[in-house]
């Protein structure tokens, strides 16, 4: 038996840019939020997991492009990056054809948009599980000087 799985979204549009500003975009669809897990996703954002808005590349529409660069980081994935601050905006990979995974600290507004699921869960650091038991803080704490 198949057992599909349905990932809420919303539809609408959502904004987004590098940190410089040098490249924005816009997309118009129905946005998917998600957790990626998978070694790849944690080596390209540098991170223990990396959050996107998935939407279809068709309505991927690039607004500042002149300093969009990208880099091919498999045979599979592209990472797309700002060239000149080195922020990066979203990844293609021929595996998920014709979706795009915009990183959601690009979005505007993205703090509004939770994930609705965690996908590649076999690769997921053990300690993820467990961040939110963890002491928190709303700022930095004081170092040592």
């Amino acid at each position: 038996m198949r057992h599909e799985t349905r990932v809420s979204a919303f539809v609408g549009s959502v904004n987004g840019s590098c940190l410089c500003g040098a490249v924005t975009f816009r997309a118009e669809a129905e946005v998917r939020v998600v957790n990626g897990h998978c070694g790849l996703c944690r080596k390209m954002n540098g991170s223990a997991f990396s959050s996107y808005a998935v939407v279809p590349h068709d309505k991927l529409n690039i607004l500042g492009d002149s300093d969009l660069g990208a880099h091919a980081v498999t045979q599979r994935a592209t990472k797309h990056y700002c060239r000149k601050c080195g922020t990066p905006l979203f990844n293609l990979n021929s595996k998920h054809p014709g979706a795009c995974m915009l990183y959601l600290g690009t979005l505007k507004g993205g703090d509004a948009h939770s994930p609705a699921l965690n996908v590649h869960c076999e690769n997921m650091l053990p300690w993820v599980a467990s961040v939110s038991s963890l002491k928190s803080f709303p700022e930095g704490t004081a170092r040592d000087a």
